[in-house]
């Protein structure tokens, strides 16, 4: 099976993480809401981490118009 196409306005990057945080991401897939898979659950993690602090302003970070 082929993969599937990409959403618009995505980019993928490739990430290597210490095994103990691959788990992390892991029990939060199985456990929780926020994704199936450890990647979604990276992808929606770092996605409100970024829009909080683009809220706050931090780092020179601001709200997409």
């Amino acid at each position: 099976m082929g993969r599937p196409p990409k959403r618009q306005e995505t980019e993928t990057f490739e990430v290597t993480v210490p095994v103990a945080l691959c788990s992390a991401l892991v029990h939060l897939a199985t456990h929780t809401s926020f994704g199936a898979t450890e990647n979604a659950v990276a992808a929606y993690i770092l996605t409100k981490e970024i829009e909080r602090m683009q809220k706050s302003g931090e780092f020179g970070l601001k709200m997409p118009s």
